[in-house]
């Protein structure tokens, strides 16, 4: 009982690429380095966030509260109450989210089409901030394809094949 209790282990269930289940993992373990995360380990970085430069650069800041991201968000027909998306603490609105397998849009699940939007957002930023580019493409539309070039394509090659058993007689040639 142990092992279902573990803080996360949800995150091995979500549907997403595994490079996104880490990063989720890593996201609730505090293990990406977001300023607010470096400075707790005694790295001296300005903590403010160098997207919006308004707050401290935490995980939830940069997934979910920065204007870019709640302007990235708000962009989606989100299937949750927005007190409940943008008032609870990282943990419970990683799995809430990523949890809800109601339709969002286009026919992708909420619960797939989230997990990309988290990855893509942290993507982003990643851009912004090391390569110091301007990002042209909207990223809306890139969450959108690769969440359903995964839901259309991806999704199909995890499912399990179902087997059929077929009955095979073998007679010994006659001599």
């Amino acid at each position: 009982h142990l092992y279902e209790s573990f803080m996360g282990n949800w995150v091995w269930k979500t549907i997403a690429l595994p490079k996104i289940k880490c990063f989720l993992w890593q996201c609730i373990h505090k293990s990406i380095p977001a300023r607010e995360v470096l400075d707790a380990r005694g790295l001296v970085v300005p903590i403010s966030c160098p997207l919006c430069n308004a707050e401290v650069e935490s995980i939830i800041h940069i997934l979910r509260d920065c204007p870019l991201a709640k302007e990235f968000w708000n962009s989606f027909p989100i299937p949750i109450h927005s007190c409940t998306f943008y008032g609870t603490n990282l943990l419970d609105w990683l799995r809430i989210n990523c949890t809800n397998y109601q339709v969002a849009v286009s026919g992708i699940s909420w619960s797939i089409l989230f997990p990309f939007g988290v990855w893509c957002l942290w993507l982003r930023r990643n851009i912004v901030i090391f390569r110091n580019a301007k990002v042209q493409k909207s990223l809306k539309e890139e969450t959108l394809a690769k969440a359903s070039e995964f839901a259309f394509l991806g999704l199909n090659e995890m499912l399990q094949c179902t087997l059929a058993v077929i009955q095979v007689q073998w007679y010994p040639p006659q001599m």
